[in-house]
């Protein structure tokens, strides 16, 4: 209900007057002309020496339960280097109009701010829950997307300064959200429990610094999003356009599984979008095509894929493309380069094809062009085709070492993301919301499809020639999570067969 009366205010509604205590007078910090946090050397000493003065001792700690709230803007430094000065300050100032609070809704409410982050204090996860989806839904119509943690804890509270686990776990949450997620610990699930909010498990995570593994949830309110998502976005008053309008974008392998799910979403952006194959004219093994399709590019998307999954084929053909492709993209001055990889890649040498994707990699990485690679795990798409692959006549012998497979739709909505923000020059890993053994998810697989073949639980197991140990196919650190889960996603590959 609130989504639908604008947004609450949490994004730097200090410097509109709306807060009872200025956040400067809070921390003892200056704040910049850019709404920016500039700290003082020495903020400690006056916030003391202002106690002082105003005879106040200082304040008992106490505990409390609070529910914490921390977001972000996504891809703000790619913005404000693009629009400049003055025309990232037009885009925060209709950001912030967007999501400006009601003074009702936020009288008990703590805002703080750190660069392009806010920290909220709410009495309730509800009312957090309605303020994070708010603004997630108006500063859509700017261009803007922003990610969100939130967590439900005891933390201890000395004045107006809230420490304590109970932060640290909310930061590392939103650490983890994806663009547009509103990230939440299962305590903040529990207690909204018979609202109407809706969740989907992401899994258990660990959260670094924090002890034990944690499950977290992304809120979803598909009603909302569908609604605004029909609203044509607003670009800012003034400046340069950002990378998310009209840029020319080259996607290889463009009519291939997760290509011709990128294209699409791109396109409805406002941008060009070539869908480059061999079926297309654009070749990057033969390199057909490759200058024509360059001209007056800015990003090129690199999905494209070996015919043979042969050691020698595969190493080749990843070899000969990647050389082709980025000789290309060097001289029509191709400012990002986006791929695709695997996983585990490096993690997994007895496996020819991920030799060949760590082979791509170091191309790409030693190439000089602005790049991004994204690690991917093993797509829910090709559970049928892993079965097929390690049947043995009416058994299926499925390792039990780790596995987080990922929607096709989630891995080109993350890619597309990606490739408008700016080049991280590193490596992203994505992976699916469910983790669970490899064997117990192929076996959840076939009893869904009514296959009556069992699934034995087998170490010595191989993936595509490799061995896979517990780890050696999910993400060892931080990665950007799906929204799909298996009982989402089965009905409609059934339905699209």
């Amino acid at each position: 209900m609130l989504a639908e009366q604008g947004g609450l205010a949490f994004l730097q509604a200090y410097l509109q007057g709306r807060f009872l205590t200025p956040f400067s007078e809070l921390t003892g910090c200056r704040i910049d002309a850019d709404g920016q946090l500039a700290a003082s050397a020495h903020a400690s000493a006056q916030l003391i020496d202002s106690s002082k003065r105003q005879k106040q001792t200082v304040s008992e700690v106490k505990r409390i339960l609070a529910t914490l709230l921390f977001t972000d803007i996504v891809g703000s430094t790619e913005h404000a280097r693009r629009l400049g000065d003055g025309g990232w300050r037009a885009v925060l100032s209709q950001h912030h109009n967007a999501v400006r609070c009601r003074d009702r809704a936020v009288r008990r409410h703590r805002v703080d701010t750190a660069g392009d982050g806010f920290f909220v204090r709410f009495d309730s996860p509800a009312r957090a829950l309605d303020c994070a989806r708010a603004a997630r839904e108006a500063v859509k119509r700017l261009g803007i997307d922003i990610r969100v943690g939130i967590h439900t804890g005891e933390c201890d509270r000395q004045g107006r300064t809230l420490t304590g686990m109970a932060v640290h776990v909310a930061e590392r949450i939103q650490g983890l959200a994806g663009p547009g997620d509103i990230l939440v610990s299962s305590t903040v699930k529990d207690i909204v429990v018979g609202s109407d909010a809706r969740f989907e498990d992401r899994g258990q995570h660990s959260l670094k610094g924090m002890p034990g593994e944690w499950r977290l949830f992304s809120l979803a309110d598909y009603e909302v999003s569908r609604r605004l998502a029909a609203q044509p976005s607003q670009t800012p008053a003034r400046g340069p356009p950002t990378r998310r309008f009209g840029m020319k974008i080259v996607i290889i392998g463009g009519t291939g599984l997760i290509g011709s799910k990128t294209v699409p979403i791109l396109r409805q952006g406002g941008h060009e979008v070539v869908a480059a194959s061999p079926n297309t004219g654009v070749n990057s093994i033969t390199g057909e095509g490759l200058k024509e399709a360059m001209a007056g590019t800015q990003v090129v998307i690199d999905l494209a894929n070996s015919p043979s999954f042969e050691d020698k084929a595969v190493l080749a053909f990843f070899e000969t493309s990647g050389r082709n492709l980025l000789a290309a993209e060097a001289a029509a001055g191709v400012r990002h380069h986006v791929a695709l990889s695997i996983v585990g890649t490096d993690r997994t040498p007895e496996n020819g094809y991920f030799r060949a994707k760590v082979a791509q990699e170091k191309l790409i990485e030693a190439s000089g062009i602005p790049y991004t690679i994204i690690r991917s795990t093993q797509f829910l798409e090709f559970l049928g085709s892993i079965a097929a692959s390690s049947a043995d006549g009416s058994t299926v012998r499925i390792s039990p070492g780790l596995f987080q497979p990922i929607a096709a739709d989630d891995v080109a909505a993350i890619i597309a993301d990606v490739a408008l923000a700016a080049p991280q020059n590193g490596i992203v890993e994505i992976a699916g919301p469910e983790r669970a053994p490899f064997n117990e998810i192929v076996a959840r697989y076939l009893k869904a499809l009514g296959d009556p073949r069992g699934v034995v639980s087998d170490p010595e197991a191989r993936y595509f020639g490799g061995r896979v140990e517990e780890r050696s196919l999910v993400p060892l650190g931080e990665a950007r999570l799906g929204r799909i889960g298996f009982d989402e996603w089965f009905p409609r590959s059934r339905a699209r067969a």
